[in-house]
């Protein structure tokens, strides 16, 4: 996973810098030399020691699986007076370790218009692996793994459940005082993930 890339200078014709990308290592080594027996770590033009915490983090990489969720849209019709889209909901495994089970649980707002109908349209789930749940300001959506998630792997939660909502004006000046999307990310012994995303949009 080395990567170097050669990179051009003005000092001469035949000059270049190299820059080294080193990736992610998934353990620690102990230095041997004069029975130092310590972890260390270089960051950026240091070399310092560990700490514990950081060492249990970096062992842990080769144990647990480390998945990811990316929120997205496509847009399915533009008017001049308003925009359509769908929620794209993707689950990936960028790791080396397959996640056996894993569950996403978010929040998706609900958008009302001027007159007060709803432009968020959660169509009805026959699956088995959907939860959902309409509070006063949002959807509350659980998704429960179909199946094992292999490295490299990607899931779309979003096959299974539809989300579409609809942009206007009125609404696009009330998208600043909406929550975001929040999301919570379980899958076997991972450590939880957790963040908010900005609700995808544009007008």
């Amino acid at each position: 996973g080395l990567t170097i890339y050669p990179v051009k200078i003005e000092t001469g014709s035949n000059d270049f810098v190299y820059v080294v990308e080193i990736p992610q290592s998934t353990t620690a080594h102990q230095v041997m030399a004069n029975k130092d027996y310590r972890y260390y770590e270089r960051l950026n033009f240091e070399v310092k020691r560990m700490e514990d915490y950081r060492i249990r983090d970096i062992m842990n990489r080769v144990k647990n699986p480390n998945i990811e969720v990316i929120f997205d849209k496509k847009k399915l019709d533009v008017t001049q007076n308003q925009h359509v889209y769908q929620l794209i909901v993707e689950v990936s495994n960028p790791g080396e370790i397959l996640a056996r089970c894993w569950k996403l649980f978010f929040t998706f707002p609900r958008l009302f218009d001027f007159d007060g109908d709803e432009k968020t349209i959660l169509r009805d789930i026959n699956s088995e692996f959907v939860n959902y749940r309409r509070q006063r300001e949002v959807f509350e959506i659980e998704f429960n793994s179909k199946q094992v998630l292999f490295p490299k792997d990607k899931a779309a939660p979003s096959d299974y459940f539809d989300i579409t909502y609809t942009i206007n004006n009125h609404i696009f000046i009330k998208l600043r005082e909406i929550q975001p999307i929040e999301w919570y990310l379980y899958a076997d012994n991972m450590p939880p993930k957790k963040c908010e995303v900005i609700i995808p949009h544009c007008y």
